[in-house]
Parts: C-alpha cells; sequence; structure tokens
C-alpha cells in the first residue's frame, strides 16, 4: 500500500518549535497524511506514541545535532545517551536503538556543503533529499538528489515544520506492506519511497522568526 507520511516534524517538545502534538495530529489528518515521523530536537516522544489513538501513524524518531551535521532516527523509542559529538557516532547509537539513520537537510545552506566521501563512510541508510525548509530549496533538492543517487541511498522528505502551518510541505510516499511502523521503516531502508514537496513561503519563515523571538523575551 502507498502511505503518505511527513517524516521531519517537531512538536513543541522541541524548544524552537511551537506545536502541540495534538495539533500535529489533526494537521495532518485535515492535510491528507497517512502519518508522521516526530523528530524533536535531541529528545524522543518515547513508548508513548503507542497509546496515541486515530487513525494518524506516529513514527517515533529524534533529530540529533552534532558538530557536522544532523541526523534523523526513525523508529528510536527512547533515549538516554549523551549527545553525539560526530555524524558517525549519531549513527551508532541510533543503530543500536534499532532505527534508522538519515542524513538530515544535508543542503540546508551554503554554509554545510558536506563531501561525498564524508556521506559514505558514515554507514547511513537513507538521505532527506527534499527539505520544505531548506533556503534554497530547488538547489537544495537537486544537490541532494544527486548525492543520493551516488551514494544509493534510499530518500526521503520532510517539512522540517516547527509550526502548524507547515506540516506537510513535504512529504515522502512509502509502498509499505502495511501502516505498522515496522513495515515502513523496512520499506524506506529498501528504497520504496518517492519525496515530494515544495519550499516555505516567507510568509512562513516570518511567522516561525516572529514565534522564537516572542519566546525568547
Amino acid at each position: 500500500m502507498k502511505l503518505k507520511l511527513d517524516l521531519h516534524v517537531h512538536t513543541d517538545s522541541s524548544e524552537d518549535a511551537f506545536t502541540p502534538m495534538g495539533q500535529a495530529l489533526e494537521t495532518a489528518e485535515r492535510r491528507g497524511l497517512d502519518g508522521l515521523a516526530i523528530t524533536d530536537h535531541d529528545k524522543v516522544l518515547g513508548s508513548g506514541f503507542r497509546s496515541l489513538k486515530g487513525e494518524v501513524i506516529v513514527i517515533p524518531g529524534i533529530e540529533l545535532s552534532t558538530q557536522h551535521g544532523h541526523v534523523l532516527g526513525l523508529g528510536v523509542e527512547t533515549w538516554d545517551a549523551s549527545k553525539p559529538q560526530s555524524l558517525i557516532e549519531a549513527v551508532q547509537i541510533i543503530h543500536e536503538r534499532g532505527g534508522l539513520a538519515v542524513l538530515a537537510h544535508p543542503y540546508l545552506s551554503s554554509l554545510h556543503i558536506p563531501r561525498l566521501i564524508e556521506i559514505s563512510e558514515v554507514g547511513f541508510n537513507a538521505l532527506e533529499a527534499v527539505n520544505a525548509s531548506a533556503y534554497l530549496f530547488w538547489l537544495s533538492r537537486k544537490l541532494a538528489l544527486n548525492t543520493a543517487r551516488r551514494l544509493s541511498l534510499p530518500i526521503t522528505a520532510g517539512s522540517d515544520s516547527h509550526i502548524p502551518e507547515t506540516i506537510g510541505k513535504a512529504y515522502t510516499v512509502i509502498d509499505s506492506r502495511s501502516r505498522e511502523v515496522e513495515d515502513i521503516l523496512d520499506a524506506i531502508k529498501n528504497g520504496r519511497t518517492e519525496v515530494f514537496g515544495h519550499g516555505l513561503s516567507l510568509w512562513h519563515r516570518l511567522s516561525k522568526l516572529n514565534l522564537q523571538l516572542r519566546g525568547s523575551r
């Protein structure tokens, strides 16, 4: 079956995000998504995700910040490790917890352009080829798709949403055997994915910035 999921969503559990969990689920359902991956910064939703009711699939996850970039850990339910310093360390810990390690927004901005050799040696399960929050969206998408193709890595897409309005702006269509999280992760790992999405509008970027500035006062 084909499932439509936004694989990069932050809730208000992240310090720089403003979407309550309930609102994230309601928004996803209203926009025709089958599910979300909740990837808050350096923390996880935990096993409580299994008790969430409703039609929206919730994949537990985390976004880890390292000195050399960000990594999404899809399927990670617990996190008691110290903050990893390198991409390799982050990937190793994600794998130890049974998750998939996805290189997040490798071309988010021109300030961080990873080298192919660095990516190939880390052991990623997939690469986020479409991220709606990327500043130079079409260039970011093109470079990421080329990188994934050259390294034979499966691809994913996500909004990197920090406010409700941006949920679903980028999403992954996954050819999964079922709606179970384990089958969805298996489909991603084996490359049964298609990626779609558009860059965030200036209004969305300013809305997020305004909330962040108000929260810092």
